[in-house]
């Protein structure tokens, strides 16, 4: 997974051949080791021989060997799983960006439990009157029913935003 052979590595220390992208990891998870006696599910980058960059958590346990205190580690790879959860969250902030500043009303509503879709259409129109609540808002929708931010609508039900006089006669 490092890109070195075997024969490049025995003999060799980690910080021979410069695995550490940050060396400071290299010297805190050495001192928990020799603390805790173990460290469980650290997360670090190493550098490989061909200078990629791999994210992965580490397992690492201190033992004695001939008379000799040692580690036991392993690396499990997580650098696409961090790729993917960066990724995510970049794509969730454009979305925030993109209704927090879009000048058309978008909002979002949840169901307080699931509903079938193949209800008649006017039950399905009740539940969404009465069993769903705003989960979000932007402010231009807010502005529409006078209001000064999105948020004043978050956790409202629909009917709360309706005149009385038009979800009364259909309950």
């Amino acid at each position: 997974m490092t890109g070195w052979g075997r024969a490049e590595v025995v003999g060799r220390t980690p910080l021979d051949i410069e695995l550490w992208l940050n060396p400071a990891d290299r010297v805190e998870l050495g001192k928990r080791l020799l603390e805790e006696g173990c460290v469980r599910n650290a997360e670090v980058s190493i550098r490989r021989k061909d200078g990629d960059i791999r994210v992965g958590l580490v397992m690492a346990e201190l033992m004695e060997l001939n008379g000799e205190p040692c580690a036991i580690a392993a690396f499990a790879d997580i650098t696409e799983r961090v790729q993917a959860k960066e990724a995510l969250r970049r794509s969730e902030e454009n979305y925030r960006m993109f209704v927090s500043q879009s000048s058309e009303g978008i909002f979002r509503e949840d169901m307080d439990k699931p509903v079938s879709i193949d209800l008649p259409e006017d039950e399905l129109i009740h539940h969404i009157l009465y069993d769903s609540y705003m989960a979000e808002c932007n402010d231009s929708q807010a502005a529409m029913y006078g209001l000064k931010s999105g948020q004043e609508f978050v956790g409202k039900r629909l009917t709360e935003m309706l005149p009385p006089e038009i979800h009364t006669t259909s309950s």
